[in-house]
């Protein structure tokens, strides 16, 4: 986990896609505690690349990502993640 965890600031756009993609299977195996405290920043920070390609895989992500988390994260971050995406620049993100 820790390993994917490192790729999120990686200057190839193509391994932090993968990366974002790879949040999903790790978050399958993980209690809520490391979800919350450890993946969910990282799927953050991916949702504020400033690779309209990378925000991309994030939008497409999010669903999968909402249906693991607790319903107070949906709510809360999750749900603000949204609303940025709703509003990005780029037109293949919102």
């Amino acid at each position: 986990m820790y390993e994917i965890v490192s790729l999120q600031d990686d200057p190839v756009v193509r391994v932090r896609k993968e990366t974002c993609k790879s949040l999903v299977n790790i978050s399958k195996t993980v209690n809520s505690e490391v979800f919350i405290g450890v993946l969910l920043p990282v799927f953050k920070r991916i949702c504020s690349d400033h690779i309209w390609g990378v925000r991309k895989q994030a939008v497409e992500t999010l669903p999968l990502i909402c249906e693991l988390a607790p319903d107070d994260v949906k709510s809360g971050p999750l749900l603000e993640i949204f609303k940025k995406f709703s509003k990005d620049q780029s037109k293949w993100v919102k």
